[in-house]
């Protein structure tokens, strides 16, 4: 499954491994369930490269206006009851002293004519945490109180934020402002 559905197979891309070693061409956008190969190509004419998930630490695509799609190659719970993480790619939204990420997360349809069901996934991460946070999901949203329990564990240092998160002043869909204020506060705190 992949985040977007782009018309073309590749895409101008530089891909930066966990040695740090970069190189540069084109890419085909990631897919999850990992570790599917990652098509590359120095270039529209040369020969297919497959390059190994696990030995990728990031992929940035360039499309035109000077925009850019990122993806980390990430540690996960989808869900409370996983025994081990997954390793999968979340794509960056926001960089700061924390991470913001997404993904997209299909659930199939079962029998009886159920439809496929596609649900966002919204992870927080710290530099030097071992597994990124799930906040929250479109399928979990605010239910028993999950987004706001998640969301003032993991900004427990900004007395502020939390405030503002317990008061409902953002709710569970609003994880890009609840992040860009946090770093915000953090950078001025520098």
């Amino acid at each position: 499954m992949h985040h977007y559905g782009f018309a073309e197979r590749y895409h101008k891309a530089k891909v930066i491994f966990m040695d740090g070693t970069i190189v540069e061409g084109l890419a085909e956008i990631p897919g999850n369930p990992s570790p599917t190969p990652i098509a590359f190509k120095t270039s529209d004419d040369a020969k297919k490269q497959k390059l190994r998930c696990d030995d990728i630490k990031t992929i940035i695509y360039y499309f035109g206006n000077n925009g850019t799609v990122e993806y980390d190659r990430m540690n996960v719970y989808y869900f409370e009851g996983d025994k081990k993480p997954s390793r999968i790619w979340l794509q960056a939204l926001q960089r700061g002293s924390v991470t913001l990420y997404t993904c997209v997360y299909l659930t199939p349809g079962g029998t009886f004519g159920s439809k496929d069901k596609f649900d966002d996934l919204w992870f927080c991460y710290r530099t030097g945490e071992e597994i990124a946070t799930r906040i929250t999901a479109t399928f979990i949203k605010n239910k028993q109180g999950y987004f706001t329990t998640r969301a003032t564990n993991y900004f427990q240092d900004d007395p502020e934020l939390i405030k503002k998160i317990k008061d409902d002043q953002y709710k569970w869909n609003e994880m890009g402002k609840i992040v860009e204020e946090y770093n915000a506060r953090k950078k001025q705190s520098l």
